[in-house]
């Protein structure tokens, strides 16, 4: 009896019980499933090549995923310091985004190094870029 009253942990149940969970029929809680790490120039490339099911939805999920791709890309702009030109009537077009996309990322990445910050997804480098904006750079 003491030995129940002092001791805080509780037994676990052994393996041939099913548990008050299955006893009761109550669901466990999924785990939310995730997605891989959007890559920044696979941002750029949807931005400027892609006509997708993502630019025409209203669903509150995809606009939140547009403006991230809209912060995104608007900040990788500002590290291309000749600018860019396309012209959406080349054959090549496709081609000419991708380039320019992966040259954006590279100078995103190298000033974002120069803040110690490793991020390489397109979620954690917009997280990392408000936490720069936040503390003043």
């Amino acid at each position: 009896m003491e030995s129940k009253v002092y001791n805080k942990r509780e037994r676990a149940q052994p393996a041939d019980k099913p548990s008050e969970d299955v006893v009761n029929n109550t669901e466990t809680v999924k785990r939310r499933r995730t997605s891989a790490a959007t890559s920044l120039k696979d941002a750029w490339y949807s931005w400027y090549a892609q006509e997708s099911r993502m630019w025409r939805s209203t669903d509150v999920e995809m606009k939140h995923t547009r403006f991230n791709f809209k912060m995104i890309v608007a900040s990788m702009k500002l590290l291309i310091p000749e600018g860019f030109t396309l012209n959406e009537k080349s054959p090549t077009y496709r081609d000419e985004v991708l380039a320019t996309g992966t040259q954006a990322e590279v100078k995103l990445l190298v000033f974002l190094q120069g803040y110690q910050i490793t991020a390489r997804g397109a979620q954690n480098v917009l997280k990392s870029k408000r936490k720069l904006h936040k503390g003043g750079f």
